[in-house]
């Protein structure tokens, strides 16, 4: 008999498995919110997963066909920018800029379900804007209210290998 180890799709780790490593399509992109204490956001980020399912729960909300285990939250930063909103305020009790960075994983063969939500991510944010906080107040992650979201660009498509949680890019589609 073979043994396999799982794991739950919360571990940050690479996963071994007895299952060969298999194509998907990456939709690869970010996008900026105003949010305040961005930098408490920023710092609980890495510490706090229900942070994290929120901003994946909040961005397959907004799109079409997508689901929360399809997103992958890759870096949440403070992001310098003079767009999105006033750029004279730096308070500390003002909005700031935070920058997100996720992937979204189809199975290889669904170009056309990619395409469409990659067609449809420029012009959703103000949908993100909601299913965002939506997915942060049913979390009861009441400190942070996002007050705006900027979609700057289509997301990149990649074909990717895939071993559940760890994969690397193997070229553009």
């Amino acid at each position: 008999t073979s043994a396999s180890t799982t794991a739950t799709k919360s571990t940050p780790t690479v996963i071994v498995t007895t299952t060969a490593p298999h194509e998907v399509l990456v939709l690869a992109g970010s996008f900026v919110m105003t949010i305040l204490n961005a930098t408490a956001l920023v710092d609980a980020f890495g510490a706090d997963s229900a942070i994290k399912s929120a901003l994946q729960l909040g961005i397959a909300e907004s799109l079409p066909g997508v689901g929360a285990s399809m997103v992958r939250i890759l870096h949440v930063s403070i992001h310098h920018s003079r767009r999105l909103g006033s750029s004279s305020s730096s308070g500390a009790g003002d909005e700031q800029l935070v920058q997100v960075e996720y992937e979204i994983i189809f199975p290889l063969g669904n170009e056309e379900a990619a395409d469409v939500v990659a067609s449809s991510i420029p012009t959703s944010a103000s949908f993100l804007k909601l299913s965002i906080n939506q997915a942060l107040a049913e979390a009861s992650i009441e400190q942070f209210v996002v007050g705006s979201v900027e979609v700057p660009a289509r997301p990149v498509l990649l074909i990717a290998l895939s071993n559940e949680k760890y994969y690397r890019t193997r070229g553009l589609a």
